[in-house]
């Protein structure tokens, strides 16, 4: 019989069981459950707690008249649950996001519920079969005149398939040229791109994740440890590249080429990179840069950008210029730090930094194209961010507190792993339509020809390393329009069941490292350009260490 704590953590998504790597049935233990379940805001700790907060969660689903968001697949017709006054449906429409609507939206009646003096029936709407791929409005009338709407997001069935090919992985702030600043830059991920197409006919670029840490010092070395995913880190910008460095003052030019031939130095050794050195050179020099009135044109598309990216930029810009002030960690600084006034020059600097960012991936990725690769640039999503940064300080209760992101045991980490992560609370994220998450992907495939994705289905979080659940969806069907085109790379660490009837089915891509195959009786691994290394995923590629990294 199943308990009343695993039917109600059914019901909020969390699983009560997995199978691990050997393909063994794991059950988790009850304490993980329950502390799973008070972190999403279900308290909870006996049988008859565990009932009533069920009862609640039936209560709400009544009182709810759509769910906040639904998922298809394209030519489901399998729609939503609507609830309304007994024997009176509502009026059901659907606004295209393409423009127009669709009436042709009948429901029919599954259950019947009395709340107090009223009976509800909960109806299933029925969906045409054409609609197209897209994220859709889907409205209700009742019959008083009141309206209801949520999201309904239309996904392909199957991912695109990837032209087969190869490329390079790399870590872009070890790629350094005579022209980087002690410190691999996007300029330098367009150079190297463009010679491997070109000498050897390479079809990618696989690089680390370029989200932005805290920028202040001592600065996060970790790539995998951001602050946000929204935003690319200004330490990739080449400063040289951006438009206004050609109209600095005679003063400024001799200032920004001295502390470029500072930094250069540093591309001749074998030192460690020295990110805090690097960006208060960068920082220096981008704000001098930042000075020089632009033109009209390029002072309009800065405008259109800061309005295309909205409030979150600005969220964004203001918590740079708060960490300038209290350090990287918002849980350091004065209670009442969010509603200071700061200064609005400083919040454009940092909004024009992610501009000037845009930019530069944006020449990357055309340069690859035109030097005739198939997929160009493959960014690495980062599978999560700093407990304290900025993501987590704008994103409130869509992050859950407490908990973090993690792996099961596997082969690679027999006792498990815990990346120190806040995971997504996915109640509250569902509520938010996944903007945030859909903002992430978009951030990572607007100029990019894929990305690279370490968890797909679940997100897995840890109480401590021997002891896992997992909660989420398929978080696939639910990236941004336009992006459904792109292919999409997949690793799943740890759990079997992560990809059994889900995103392998969806034809999320898999990569063999090159490095990884061996001819038999031979020591030195198979490299070949452009070879073919077999049809099998290397599911593990993220958690294999770097050659030749210098940080």
């Amino acid at each position: 019989m199943v308990s009343a704590r695993d039917r109600l953590a059914t019901s909020c998504g969390v699983a009560t069981e997995f199978f691990d790597l050997g393909g063994t049935l794991r059950v988790v233990p009850e304490t993980t459950v329950t502390h799973t379940l008070a972190a999403l805001g279900v308290q909870a700790d006996s049988e008859d707690e565990f009932d009533a907060a069920l009862e609640r969660r039936r209560e709400e689903h009544w009182e709810r008249v759509l769910p906040p968001l639904w998922v298809v697949r394209e030519q489901d017709t399998n729609g939503p649950w609507v609830h309304h006054p007994e024997g009176r449906p509502p009026l059901i429409w659907v606004e295209l996001e393409a423009g127009g609507r669709r009436y042709d939206l009948p429901c029919e009646p599954v259950e019947t519920h009395r709340i107090d003096d009223h009976r509800l029936t909960e109806s299933r709407i029925l969906l045409p079969p054409d609609l197209p791929l897209g994220w859709h409005r889907l409205w209700i009338q009742q019959d008083e005149g009141e309206r209801f709407d949520n999201a309904l997001v239309v996904a392909p069935r199957r991912l695109p398939g990837a032209p087969r090919g190869w490329g390079l992985a790399v870590q872009l702030y070890s790629v350094r040229s005579h022209r980087s600043w002690g410190f691999g830059d996007l300029e330098d991920l367009a150079d190297v791109g463009v010679w491997a197409a070109d000498e050897m006919g390479a079809d990618f670029v696989l690089v680390n994740p370029l989200h932005a840490a805290a920028l202040v010092t001592p600065m996060e070395n970790s790539p995998y440890l951001p602050s946000t995913r929204r935003f690319g880190h200004p330490l990739y910008i080449r400063p040289e590249k951006i438009e206004e460095y050609a109209y600095l003052s005679a003063d400024d030019t001799a200032r920004v080429t001295h502390i470029a031939a500072e930094l250069r130095v540093h591309n001749e050794t074998g030192d460690l990179i020295d990110r805090d050195a690097v960006w208060t050179g960068k920082k220096e020099a981008l704000e001098r840069i930042f000075d020089v009135r632009r033109s009209p044109s390029r002072q309009v598309a800065f405008a259109d950008f800061l309005a295309e990216e909205g409030e979150d930029l600005q969220a964004y810009g203001r918590w740079c210029v708060l960490a300038e002030k209290y350090g990287p960690s918002w849980d350091q600084w004065p209670a009442k730090a969010a509603d200071e006034t700061v200064d609005p020059r400083r919040v454009e600097f940092y909004t024009w930094l992610q501009w000037i960012f845009d930019e530069q991936l944006e020449h990357v990725q055309r340069e690859l194209l035109r030097a005739g690769m198939k997929i160009g640039v493959i960014q690495d999503l980062a599978i999560g961010v700093h407990p304290f940064g900025a993501d987590t300080w704008a994103m409130g209760d869509l992050l859950t507190q407490g908990f973090r992101v993690g792996a099961p045991p596997d082969m690679f980490s027999p006792a498990g792993q815990d990346w120190t992560q806040p995971p997504w609370n996915p109640l509250t994220l569902a509520e938010a339509e996944y903007r945030p998450f859909r903002d992430i992907v978009r951030f990572v495939m607007r100029h990019g020809g894929t990305a690279y994705r370490p968890c797909d289905r679940h997100v897995p979080f840890v109480v401590d390393s021997a002891r896992c659940s997992c909660y989420g969806r398929d978080l696939c069907s639910l990236r941004p329009s336009g992006t459904h085109r792109h292919p999409v790379l997949g690793s799943l660490p740890g759990r079997r069941d992560s990809y059994r009837g889900g995103p392998w089915h969806r034809r999320t891509v898999g990569a063999r490292r090159a490095l990884g195959p061996r001819h038999p009786g031979h020591h030195r691994p198979a490299v070949r350009a452009g070879g073919r290394y077999g049809p099998r995923p290397q599911r593990l590629a993220h958690r294999v260490p770097c050659v030749g990294d210098s940080s």
